[in-house]
């Protein structure tokens, strides 16, 4: 059996294996999506725990540093190839709590990814042709923007390509409004909470 080191990653549904820890670009990946099982070993002689992932057609066998660590990497492991917290494991509640939020991610990711590609399919498709290729589809990322908005002597200036000169602040947040139809909207301050109160 052929022991190759690599650095590794966790990304969504797969492991991504870099020769070298500065590599930006990765060397092979593996997808956890049909993962069947993951269990470990631990060498008594020798510091490390191995972790075996079991495939339909592959098994592939990960080395760590301490059983603590194993036990880690098959909760993430185990938790985004089927999308629920592992039980069966010993871990801290602040990885449980890791893993609930990876779990989150991980449904929105698949949820998105699914909605993409029946957006994508539709385009060109016979039954859509009368009413046109243009479709709305799912961002694949979040966006922030910056919008420089200066005062001046006669009120506020957005700087954009066309800088729109407005009266008042009020103006301003409308106009973000009005542009956007109503897709931007401003923070309203709400009562405040008088008790901390753990989200369940």
């Amino acid at each position: 059996m052929q022991e190759v080191k690599y650095w590794t990653e966790l990304r969504g549904a797969k492991l991504f294996f870099y020769s070298d820890k500065k590599q930006e670009k990765f060397t092979d990946s593996l997808d956890l999506q049909y993962l069947s099982s993951a269990s470990d070993k631990h060498a008594n002689q020798l510091q490390w725990t191995e972790v075996t992932l079991k495939l339909p057609n592959e098994e592939v066998y990960i080395k760590t540093e301490t059983a603590d660590v194993a036990e880690e990497w098959k909760g993430f492991i185990l938790t985004v190839s089927q999308l629920s917290v592992p039980t069966c494991l010993t871990l801290l509640p602040g990885q449980i709590i890791q893993l609930k939020e990876v779990l989150e991610k991980e449904i929105s990711r698949r949820e998105s990814e699914v909605s993409r590609r029946e957006s994508e399919s539709k385009v060109g498709h016979p039954t859509y042709q009368d009413v046109g290729d243009l479709n709305r589809m799912p961002p694949t990322r979040a966006q922030v923007k910056h919008y420089r908005v200066l005062t001046t002597d006669h009120g506020f200036v957005i700087e954009l390509d066309k800088p729109v000169v407005l009266n008042s602040l009020d103006e301003v947040v409308n106009h973000f409004i009005d542009e956007t139809r109503g897709k931007l909207r401003p923070f309203v301050s709400d009562i405040y909470d008088t008790q901390i109160v753990f989200p369940r």
